[in-house]
């Protein structure tokens, strides 16, 4: 996480950029999300009970992982059919 400090600077870079200066920005951008998310989809395996919040409904809805996606994490429910979640929005189930 940044510091108030990083996120000023940050701030400050943005208000000087121009031009190809935001595609490049962009890309740098996907590339860490990209990153991220392959790193939060690994800490995952096949067979675990995880948690997360449905977008639609707010509920929780816990389930197992079924399958490991580059993207995404497969999540098979009991009743409520199969998910598939951005690994940054699961958690362990306990």
């Amino acid at each position: 996480m940044l510091t108030n400090t990083e996120m000023k600077t940050l701030q400050t870079l943005l208000f000087k950029m121009e031009g190809d200066d935001f595609g490049k920005v962009v890309q740098m951008y996907k590339t860490a999300q990209s990153m991220y998310q392959s790193r939060a989809g690994s800490s995952f395996s096949i067979g675990q009970p995880v948690v997360f919040t449905s977008s639609r409904t707010g509920e929780k809805i816990v389930g197992k992982v079924t399958k490991i996606n580059r993207k995404t994490v497969q999540v098979s429910t009991t009743g409520k059919g199969t998910w598939k979640v951005s690994p940054s929005l699961l958690s362990s189930a306990a």
